[in-house]
Order: C-alpha cells, then structure tokens, then sequence
C-alpha cells in the first residue's frame, strides 16, 4: 500500500485526527481536530512531515503520488467552495502555512491570498463592484511572499503598502 501523504480536512470530515501530530505537524492535527468536532473550518489539506522527509531525502524531488494528492485535494477544496484555483470569474483564494512537528517560529510566515493573478484580481472586482477587496488581497499577498517565499524579508508597513497603486489599478 502506497504512503498517505496528503490529508484533507472539510465539510465536517478530516482524514487526520489530533493523534497525528508527529505526521500532520501541530496545525495540521489541530485542523484535523477541530474539523473531526464539527468546529466550522475551512476546508484545506496538510501535506505530511514524511513527505518533506522523503524530499530531502530524495534530492529535492517530492515523493511518488504526493503532487498528484495535493492536486486532488486542492479540486475537493474547490468543490467544496464552489470556487476554481485561478478562475476568473470565482476565483479561490488559499493560504499556506507551515507545521512543524513542534513549534519553530519565525521559520516560515503564513502566505496570503495564492491564487491572485491579474484575471483573478479583475474577477474578484466584478463579483464584488469594488477594487478594494482585490487591493486588500494584493496587499497581503505581495509581503508574505517576499517574506516567506522568496527568503528577503519585506520592510512594508501596512501605511505605506496602502499608499501604493498596484499596477493594474
């Protein structure tokens, strides 16, 4: 039998509980948990500390199955939101976080609003006859993946960022 690798949680059932933690890192357990005791939790996935292992381990190169998992999962958390990953017109928008076995702070920041491109950022305007929400989102985005992705650290202010016009405003 192949590894799990990817757990979902939503729409009241999780594939982890809060035992799991070793393998669903502490978030990850404490969204299994919360979803398996009918705690309202946005449906989602934790990619499991094996398969970080297993990359490592495998020359930076994800495990067998894992990519493919993670994409399932992330088609049930649009079913489930009734949203498409990149859709124009109902466009998902997902956060991504890390979940270490034990707590590490400050080793990877919570990353906003994945799922922002221009088509979707003009998609949510139309949906919601307004420019505000999509420069809110835009601004979250931009200095959590500075931050977290790209590993410089973003010196923004919440003033100055709001001060600034995204370019396709």
């Amino acid at each position: 039998m192949a590894k799990i690798y990817v757990y979902y949680f939503g729409d009241g059932l999780a594939e982890g509980t809060s035992n799991m933690k070793e393998l669903l890192g502490g978030k990850g357990a404490g969204l299994a948990e919360m979803t398996n005791l009918g705690i309202s939790v946005p449906p989602g996935f934790t990619i499991s500390t094996e398969a970080c292992v297993e990359y490592y381990k495998n020359g930076k190169q994800y495990p067998p199955g894992m990519w493919d998992a993670a994409l399932k999962s992330l088609k049930r958390v649009e079913r489930s939101m009734g949203m498409g990953f990149g859709d124009p017109e109902r466009p998902l928008l997902v956060s991504v976080r890390s979940g270490a076995r034990a707590s590490m702070p400050g080793m990877m920041d919570t990353v906003l609003n994945v799922g922002l491109t221009t088509k979707t950022v003009e998609g949510l305007a139309a949906k919601h006859a307004t420019i505000g929400l999509p420069r809110t989102a835009i601004g979250a985005l931009c200095p959590c993946t500075a931050a977290s992705s790209w590993a410089c650290r973003a010196n923004i202010s919440k003033r100055s960022s709001s001060r600034r016009r995204p370019t396709w405003a």
